[in-house]
C-alpha cells in the first residue's frame, strides 16, 4: 500500500504546485502569516489539519481503488470533523479577537521579512515578548493529536480495513481545553 500514501502526498505536492501557479508565492510558511505580518498560531493548526485530512482522505480513498473499490467516502469520523471545526472557529475567533481589539481597523503589518517566518514565533505572545504557555499548550495537544492520527491512519491501511480513523474523545476534549486557554489569553492579551 506504499503506492497509496505515495499518491497522497503527490495530491498535496500537486495543490501546493497549483497554489504556487496561482500565486507565485513558494514559501509554505505564508499560508499561516497572520495579518500582522507574524506566524499564526491558530492558522498554523488549521494548515496543519487540513494538510492531515487532505492526505488522509487521498491515501484511503486510493488504497480502496487499489483494491477494486471506487465508492466514495460517505462518511467522515464525528471526531475528526470536530477536532476540523475547532480549528475553524479558533482562527476565526482569534481574527476578530484581533480585530476589535484594533477597533475594527486592519492591523498593522509587524512583520514579513524572512526573521519573522521562523517556526519560533509560533510560540510567543502577541507582543514577541515571551513564550505563551497557552499556545504551547495547544500545538502540543495538535501534534499528539495528528501523531497519533497518523499512525492510526497508517495501521487502517496496512491492516486493509480502509477507514478514516477518528480521533480519541479525550484528545478532543484537550485539544478543546488548549483551544479555550489560548483564546482566553489572546482576549485578556496574556495579562492576569
Amino acid at each position: 500500500m506504499i503506492l497509496a500514501y505515495a499518491i497522497g502526498i503527490l495530491v498535496l505536492l500537486i495543490l501546493w504546485f497549483l497554489y504556487y501557479l496561482a500565486t507565485g508565492e513558494k514559501d509554505f510558511r505564508k499560508y499561516f502569516m497572520g495579518a500582522d505580518g507574524l506566524l499564526s498560531t491558530s492558522k498554523f493548526q488549521f494548515f496543519l489539519w487540513t494538510i492531515v485530512v487532505i492526505f488522509a482522505y487521498v491515501t484511503i480513498f486510493s488504497a480502496r481503488a487499489l483494491n477494486g473499490d471506487f465508492d466514495v467516502i460517505s462518511t467522515l469520523p464525528e471526531n475528526l470533523l470536530i477536532a476540523m471545526g475547532a480549528t475553524v472557529t479558533t482562527t476565526a475567533t482569534s481574527k476578530a479577537i484581533a480585530v476589535s481589539k484594533n477597533n475594527g481597523k486592519n492591523l498593522k503589518n509587524k512583520g514579513n521579512k524572512t526573521e519573522d517566518l521562523k517556526i519560533r514565533y509560533l510560540f510567543k505572545d502577541d507582543d514577541d515578548k515571551k513564550h505563551d504557555l497557552s499556545k504551547i499548550q495547544m500545538l502540543a495537544w495538535t501534534f499528539i493529536a495528528i501523531g497519533i492520527f497518523i499512525i492510526r491512519l497508517l495501521y487502517e491501511v496496512e491492516r486493509g480495513n480502509i477507514n478514516i480513523p477518528d480521533i480519541d474523545t479525550a484528545l478532543i476534549v484537550l485539544m478543546g481545553l488548549g483551544q479555550g486557554a489560548y483564546l482566553g489569553m489572546k482576549l485578556t492579551n496574556g495579562k492576569k
